[in-house]
């Protein structure tokens, strides 16, 4: 039997500048992360800031195995910024999630990477977009 894939999730605390990470759900009261070991809805949640949610795919790893996290907001807050290094020129790219896939955007300028797995491989986290 398989395990399911669960995604994790990035987000800003409410009214702060860290970032925490864990399982996404909200509510009548707001946007919540809650820790993703504990899972104590009542205890370990934080209040999110959700134009800053992110979400993190089993295997979404950068060259060094650190965690890659897809903006879900059209304008890629909270999402990953990651230096790629094309054989043409390394440059800066932000991870989304768009329409049900993973993208790599640049940064400067208008452009997009569909089907970056290999991409990922190839990229060294750098930074979080506010």
């Amino acid at each position: 039997m398989t395990k399911p894939i669960i995604p994790i999730y990035r987000a800003k605390r409410l009214n702060s500048d860290e970032y925490v990470e864990g399982l996404y759900f909200n509510d009548a009261e707001g946007h919540w992360i809650v820790d993703e070991y504990t899972m104590s809805i009542d205890e370990e949640c934080e209040k999110i800031d959700i134009t800053t949610l992110a979400i993190h795919f089993d295997g979404m790893v950068d060259s060094n195995g650190k965690k890659i996290f897809a903006s879900l907001s059209e304008e890629g807050k909270g999402g990953t910024v990651v230096k790629v290094n094309h054989s043409f020129k390394i440059k800066d790219h932000i991870c989304k999630y768009e329409s049900g896939r993973i993208v790599l955007e640049i940064v400067e300028t208008v452009g997009k990477y569909y089907g970056v797995g290999r991409t990922m491989k190839e990229s060294k986290v750098i930074s979080i977009k506010d």
